[in-house]
């Protein structure tokens, strides 16, 4: 499946530490979709939420859950498979489970554990429900200064607050920023301000949940 995959080269050690865009994201992913629509969406435990929207001829025979790309895409369609790929996109596209016979209603938590869940970050938490990171907004910065926004929660889309989030830009001499991470709000977001640098035009802030910090925030 991911023999086409570039082995690692030695001789270029810095390029398993690039920045991944969207685009690249999708291709990755694709491989795994295509392979699980052979095994019958029916025996797949997506994300909740998630929907499959494209790469089929109607609804019932769709593979992907991202949107079909145009015959001739506009530069903003083309755009936005260069916008960078957040840690919590590649956590949710992969949060998925092939499942046995006997488990095709399976939901991956227990419902006795969610009654007494009051919404907040734990580690516990962490190790039986993917958290997904999402963005709110653009992550690019073409303004003097923008806000910097980012939401968590859950595989069942619950807003998840106190969870360590971290923010950083692959170029840090473009973008001035207000803090290198933020712990989430009742509603499940997190946010910084980004300053773009003297004589830039625009620059990119990439968010990911900081485990090494939530596990010890919340360590007891």
């Amino acid at each position: 499946m991911v023999g086409s995959f570039a082995e690692f080269n030695s001789s270029s050690p810095d390029e398993n530490y690039k920045a991944a865009n969207v685009g690249q994201l999708k291709y990755v992913a694709k491989k795994f979709y295509d392979r699980l629509f052979e095994l019958g969406t029916d025996k797949i435990k997506y994300p909740n939420g998630m929907e499959l929207i494209s790469g089929g001829s109607d609804s019932s025979s769709n593979k992907y859950p991202w949107p079909a790309a145009s015959a001739n895409p506009t530069a903003e369609e083309i755009a936005e498979n260069y916008k960078a790929a957040l840690v919590g996109q590649l956590k949710y596209l992969f949060s998925w489970d092939v499942l046995g016979d006997a488990e095709f209603s399976y939901d991956g938590i227990d419902a006795n554990w969610y009654e007494n869940f009051g919404g907040e970050y734990s580690q516990e938490l962490d190790n039986i429900c993917p958290l997904i990171l999402e963005p709110v907004g653009s992550t690019y910065i073409t303004g003097e200064s923008a806000q910097v926004k980012v939401r968590v929660r859950d595989a069942r889309g619950n807003a998840i607050r106190n969870a360590a989030v971290k923010f950083y830009s692959p170029d840090p001499n473009s973008v001035s920023l207000s803090s290198s991470s933020a712990f989430s709000g009742v509603d499940g977001s997190a946010s910084i301000t980004a300053s773009l640098s003297l004589n830039n035009n625009y620059a990119m802030v990439v968010a990911y949940l900081d485990d090494a910090q939530n596990q010890n925030a919340h360590s007891p």
